[in-house]
């Protein structure tokens, strides 16, 4: 013990204190925060302490105090700071940190140490981007505010400058750069530079033009400068000569950077990723080396935010990889604008939605929250110009003929005359329109759920549609609950009406089980696509499939086929309302209900799908029987660990929130999933079954299908060719079975042709090398 050290004797405190301490209780002192010592870390430790090794760390005060900062860049300095900010939010926005990109330029953390009106206004306007990219991504409910890392709102981000206003100083800035180069000595030298500065404001105008025109939902102006920006990327991709033409000493090897805190050449900076290229003499896509920014970019924040969240820091993409997501990013806003064309009523919308989420590669976050703010934005209109209680009576009215509904939402005084007999008035009566607000209110929160969930990634889409359920439950009850009130305790007073035409006549259940059975098909396809299921799961999950997907067909034919009553049906409602039909109280239209027609090819499309499923989940069986198809891992580990009816149980719990379709319990699985013990007889069951579908496919294909069911014709087609051929080869297999097991060729789900539907192979090259073995 040094001799300098006092310590103080505290037994008798500490006697004292134990006698009164309760259990689970400590004794400590003032200072002491259990919390803050359970969650540090261990100091200069390699694995544990993420800034142990940094070193020459720099803070922004001391390069200030030190006039270490450069603040008027010359021209070819402004150029790679703008390539640089450029390539630091292509990083932003493939999903890296913003603390970790953008803000390691200093000039972000002040804006007063800018001299230069040029740089200024550059700044200002990526400020002005990134704030349209986070500002849509909270409001659409696609990313929360706390993911994009709150250092971005702690620095000066122009939150208040409007994107033609930040437009209005670009070019100022630009013009007024041009006036003073064309007045100075290095007009000639400077030329290109400036040449490729101008490039690079005029790409960042039109990015600001194109989002503003999305953000005001001006979609027809969108359209047109989305596309000007589409036109301007080959330019900016041509200013790899010009930079060669701006670096000095013809753009050699970068020194390093005295205000950055790494030891060698920045990864950060533009261009780094193409030095190691460089070093062999090859050319490669992409900007050369640039010289080191002297005080610009600075290492604070990025050690910030290793050592305070333990962040990975990760290089900026490449010139030729940014321009590439920027002109993917261009691509899908060119979509998005286009909805208001491609959408006229409301299951059109929910299918744009589902076939642009559907999109691969996967659409980015920039253009799914543009997508979901047209959609429904923060004064409840669809597209900026529709109700969405609107469009969802006007598509009851129109496509399946109930117009009771759209006069119950705008006459209810003349309309309650017919489902409330006045005859028999009660006090306690709540009013019908009551009970139509409640399930438009409920409909459309879950409707809404629904897109928020596809605008997701696939991931965060699953998780979102496993509690979308219990919603869904709800909205089925309050559909069945005014289907009762409006057709059963008001029509269905007279004796004379039977029993079926109430059913028939009740449309807003089986309207809620259209959507239900689309969320659930695709919350089990989300897990062939995030390769959740093992092999033994995907009979069970592709025969789950072809059940819901045969109750999507008979949904469908219900919706159009029995909801147009029949003259009979038509006369008996007339009897039962004539009074008030020819009083004029409702119009007859109600009573007579318009025929429409049913949508033969989407139909036949389903009834092509059921097919399909069918396909795979009895070739699963074949290969199953034959011994070829078997749970991974050794027999110990598949009893404990792989039991089938937990797995089963446990993929579908999510969908005993439902009140329909029935959950199918493992039991009930097992009865309907037989087959005989004869892999042959199996086979010829599957070689039908193809050829049922394929016959399926052709016949949809004359019945003029839509776009999407087009698409989803030449996938089943394609699926079912190549399972066909998986057919042929087990049965090659069962004519010449394998002994050794060892031998045996492996079994593999091929994912590429589908997403929905796996094609079925047999790897060979892995039975002959057991068998040599």
């Amino acid at each position: 013990m040094a001799p300098e050290e006092q310590w103080d004797d505290i037994t008798d405190v500490y006697a004292a204190t134990s006698e009164r301490l309760a259990p689970h209780r400590m004794i400590h002192a003032d200072n002491f925060a259990l919390n803050n010592v359970m969650h540090a870390m261990e100091a200069m430790d390699s694995k544990m302490d993420p800034g142990y090794g940094y070193k020459d760390r720099k803070n922004l005060l001391e390069l200030v105090y030190e006039d270490r900062i450069n603040r008027n860049p010359d021209l070819p300095t402004t150029l790679c700071l703008m390539q640089y900010l450029l390539e630091a939010e292509a990083s932003f926005l493939t999903g890296n940190y913003v603390v970790t990109t953008l803000l390691g330029c200093v000039y972000f953390y002040d804006h007063s140490l800018i001299e230069s009106p040029l740089v200024l206004a550059y700044l200002q306007a990526v400020c002005v981007s990134v704030n349209m990219y986070m500002n849509s991504a909270i409001i659409a409910d696609v990313r929360e505010e706390e993911e994009f890392g709150p250092q971005w709102f702690e620095v000066p981000h122009c939150e208040d400058l409007k994107p033609n206003q930040a437009i209005d100083r670009l070019q100022r800035a630009l013009a007024a750069a041009k006036k003073e180069l064309k007045e100075s000595d290095r007009a000639d030298v400077d030329a290109p530079v400036l040449a490729a500065i101008a490039s690079l404001v005029d790409f960042r105008s039109r990015l600001l033009r194109s989002l503003d025109a999305l953000v005001l939902a001006k979609l027809n102006d969108a359209t047109l400068r989305v596309q000007e920006l589409q036109d301007c990327i080959p330019g900016i991709r041509a200013l790899r000569t010009e930079a060669e033409a701006s670096a000095p000493n013809g753009g050699g090897e970068a020194k390093n950077d005295p205000v950055d805190g790494h030891n060698g050449p920045r990864s950060q900076s533009p261009g780094a990723a193409d030095q190691a290229d460089g070093a062999s003499g090859e050319k490669k896509a992409g900007l050369p080396p640039v010289p080191p920014i002297d005080g610009i970019i600075f290492d604070e924040a990025r050690t910030w935010a290793v050592t305070t969240h333990m962040l990975n820091v990760t290089p900026n993409p490449n010139w030729t990889e940014t321009l590439d997501l920027f002109e993917k990013l261009a691509t899908e806003l060119l979509v998005v604008a286009s909805v208001d064309r491609e959408v006229s009523n409301f299951p059109e919308l929910i299918d744009f939605i589902e076939t642009f989420s559907a999109r691969r590669p996967s659409p980015h976050l920039v253009s799914r929250s543009f997508l979901m703010t047209l959609v429904y934005d923060q004064k409840s209109l669809v597209l900026r110009k529709h109700k969405m209680f609107d469009l969802i009576l006007r598509n009851l009215s129109e496509q399946y003929g109930a117009t009771i509904f759209q006069s119950l939402y705008d006459n209810p005084l003349t309309v309650t005359s017919l489902i409330v007999p006045p005859a028999k008035p009660s006090p306690d009566q709540v009013p019908p329109r009551d009970y139509l607000m409640q399930f438009l209110d409920r409909f459309m929160k879950g409707i809404l759920q629904y897109c928020y969930a596809l605008l997701h990634n696939r991931a965060r889409c699953r998780r979102r549609l496993s509690n979308l359920f219990r919603d869904w439950g709800f909205v089925q009850e309050v559909a069945w609950e005014c289907d009762a009130y409006v057709f059963d305790g008001g029509l269905m007073t007279d004796r004379t009406i039977p029993v079926e035409l109430a059913k028939k006549l009740g449309i807003l259940s089986a309207l809620v089980n259209g959507y239900v059975l689309r969320s659930m098909r695709l919350f089990l396809c989300l897990g062939f696509e995030l390769d959740l299921y093992c092999p033994t799961e995907v009979p069970e999950t592709t025969w789950y499939l072809h059940y819901l997907t045969y109750l999507q067909v008979e949904n469908q034919r219900e919706m159009y086929k029995t909801r147009s009553l029949t003259q009979a049906e038509a006369q008996a409602v007339r009897k039962a309302t004539k009074k008030l039909v020819a009083g004029g109280g409702i119009p007859p239209s109600f009573a007579t209900r318009d025929v429409r027609e049913i949508p033969a090819a989407h139909i036949e499309t389903l009834e092509a799908c059921v097919s399909l499923h069918k396909v795979v989940y009895t070739l699963c069986a074949a290969f199953t029987v034959a011994g070829y198809l078997r749970d991974p891992g050794p027999p110990e580990r598949r009893m404990k660990y792989c039991d089938r009816a937990s797995r089963y149980e446990h993929r579908l719990m999510p969908f005993l929130s439902l009140m329909k379709p029935p959950f199918v319990r493992y039991a009930s699985f097992l009865r309907h999933y037989q087959f005989p013990e004869d892999p042959a007889a199996i086979i010829y069951e599957v070689k039908r079954n193809v050829d049922h579908c394929l016959m399926l496919v052709e016949r949809a294909k004359l019945m003029q299908p839509t776009e999407k069911d087009a698409r989803t014709l030449k996938e089943l087609q394609t699926v079912a060719k190549a399972n066909s051929v998986a057919a042929m080869v087990l049965s090659q297999l069962v004519s010449n079975p394998q002994v050794d097991d060892a031998a045996k060729p492996s079994v593999f789900f091929d994912w590429t042709y589908s997403t929905s539907y796996p094609v079925i192979k047999v790897r060979r090259d892995v039975g002959r090398k057991a068998g040599a073995s």
